[in-house]
């Protein structure tokens, strides 16, 4: 397969895990319904996966962010940033990466895993942002109760 061959390819598979990755990030933005996180907390981790492919750089940062949470209100918030570095290293990231993987061997696992992770991440943002502003906390995602992997 060609580097432009293996690269749409690329693109493909992790189009493929896009409801997966919206889900996962839904359930764990529903965590910080009453905490007093801000938007601009959310965006800076994602400038972090934006700015490089280290999956170490990006739960770094949240490790960063929890171990500054003090008061239990943003980022320990029902383990609102435990459970993102668990989606990252155990859970939504690596199910998707397996599925890319079997779908296009040639792939760059780093690159691959890192934009998996900057997606969801964005996801988590964009979830974030609509219950923040509308205080709609139920509805993050039209398939937030669909089991992991299955399609609404």
């Amino acid at each position: 397969m060609s580097d432009m061959a293996t690269t749409l390819a690329l693109r493909e598979a992790i189009d493929r895990q896009t409801d997966d990755l919206i889900r996962a990030a839904a359930r764990q933005v529903g965590k910080l319904r009453d905490s007093p996180m801000e938007k601009s907390q959310i965006r800076n981790l994602v400038n972090v996966a934006a700015g490089t492919i280290s999956i170490e750089a990006v739960t770094n940062f949240i490790r960063y962010q929890i171990g500054r949470d003090t008061k239990n209100k943003t980022w320990r918030s029902g383990d609102f940033g435990k459970a993102v570095i668990e989606d990252i290293e155990t859970g939504a990231i690596p199910a998707a990466l397996q599925a890319v993987k079997q779908s296009v061997p040639a792939a760059d696992e780093m690159r691959a895993r890192a934009d998996l992770t900057a997606l969801y991440l964005g996801y988590l943002n964009r979830c974030f942002v609509y219950a923040k502003e509308t205080g709609d906390w139920q509805n993050l995602s039209s398939g937030a109760g669909a089991p992991e992997g299955q399609k609404t």
